[in-house]
């Protein structure tokens, strides 16, 4: 990723670097989605596919929806998805504003954690 940069917010790395003194592992937090990272003209994040048993499907989730918001934030594209969700901590719930068939819903998800 030579030429990329990001900022990890320090809330973030303290949780982190606690975890891992801890335990050894760190946890993040994930919906079980997959979502298109380019862009759809900063109209939000389109989700590709959501996995069986998973939050994203256990909310109601769908191939084609397009998550604007989390928790009242408005989310630009995958990337800006991923970022929202990492700054949460798996077991939180969080909510999401999704545009389907035109139609907007709020739909609530219990984040679930990944080993790192």
């Amino acid at each position: 990723n030579i030429g990329v940069g990001f900022a990890i917010p320090i809330e973030q790395v303290k949780v982190t670097a606690d975890q891992i003194l801890r335990t050894g592992k760190a946890r993040y937090p994930v919906i079980g989605a997959q979502v298109r990272t380019g862009s759809i003209d900063g109209g939000g994040a389109e989700i590709d596919s959501v996995s069986p048993g998973t939050p994203a499907d256990d909310s109601g989730l769908r191939k084609g929806d397009v998550i604007t918001e989390i928790d009242g934030s408005r989310v630009t594209d995958g990337i800006a998805l991923i970022v929202a969700i990492r700054a949460h901590q798996p077991g939180e719930q969080v909510e999401f504003t999704v545009v389907r068939d035109g139609d907007e819903h709020t739909v609530e998800v219990t984040l679930a954690g990944e080993v790192d």
